[in-house]
């Protein structure tokens, strides 16, 4: 992944989580912010589908550790 994509994911994320929404808008910005950067950046299907998984990984992780 380039590194200007993970920044601006990473800026991206943190001022969503400063505005006070609802979990499906926040899931409906991601969504859409995604596509816009996969367009941007070029990236391919395959490398967002890693991204994903990666997340998705790391918030399963997360609830079993926050659950211990």
């Amino acid at each position: 992944m380039p590194q200007e994509f993970i920044y601006q994911l990473r800026r991206v994320i943190h001022q969503m989580l400063k505005r006070s929404t609802t979990k499906t808008e926040q899931e409906r910005l991601i969504a859409d912010i995604l596509d816009n950067l996969q367009v941007n950046f070029k990236l391919t299907d395959k490398q967002m589908l890693r991204s994903y998984n990666f997340h998705k990984g790391q918030k399963i992780l997360q609830k079993l550790l926050d659950s211990e």
